[in-house]
């Protein structure tokens, strides 16, 4: 299973979520709770936003198609 950051619309707002694949290359799931930003020093979070800045190249998910 792979996943990535993606731009998630859920009631109207966009969030960014860690959205993960199945092995057809289709979203699947999301986490439960938008990303946050977190690491242990300054060097890790900027990978981070390097990683989430790839998402904004991406179609917006919809978040029905996780179903509940």
């Amino acid at each position: 299973m792979s996943w990535n950051y993606r731009i998630v619309r859920k009631n109207d707002q966009l969030e960014v979520y860690d959205v993960y694949y199945d092995e057809d290359g289709n979203p699947s799931s999301r986490h439960v709770k938008p990303t946050t930003l977190y690491g242990e020093d300054v060097e890790e979070i900027s990978k981070q936003i390097d990683l989430i800045k790839e998402c904004l190249r991406k179609p917006v998910i919809d978040d029905e198609i996780f179903g509940e």
